[in-house]
């Protein structure tokens, strides 16, 4: 078992904030009002909704991925000392498909 680096790691985890603009797909939508089988009224509701959903999921993507790296350099258990007797908590990334049980002698 080999650990990553935590700015590997990060890296590998940390959300894609470009995926969300896809949400720009939704610039056409309109909502339209229809009275007798007619268009009476038309409102282009993308033109709000898109940019809206764009930037509130990039701006929660980017916090949580703030928030996960300040939390993955805090408890790195990479290239600390682990005296005899102590015990110690923290994070070891790892590239695994499967859970690996760290046993450290």
């Amino acid at each position: 078992m080999n650990p990553l680096s935590t700015s590997t790691y990060m890296n590998i985890m940390r959300q894609q904030a470009e995926f969300n603009l896809f949400y720009l797909l939704f610039l056409p939508t309109q909502f339209n009002q229809i009275e007798n089988g007619r268009v009476t009224s038309s409102l282009p509701i993308g033109l709000i909704l898109a940019p809206m959903l764009v930037a509130i999921n990039w701006i929660t993507a980017e916090n949580a991925n703030k928030a996960f790296a300040k939390e993955l350099h805090a408890n790195s258990l990479i290239g600390k000392e682990v005296k005899k007797g102590e015990f110690i908590y923290g994070l070891l990334p790892v590239e695994s498909a499967h859970s690996v049980t760290v046993e450290i002698k």
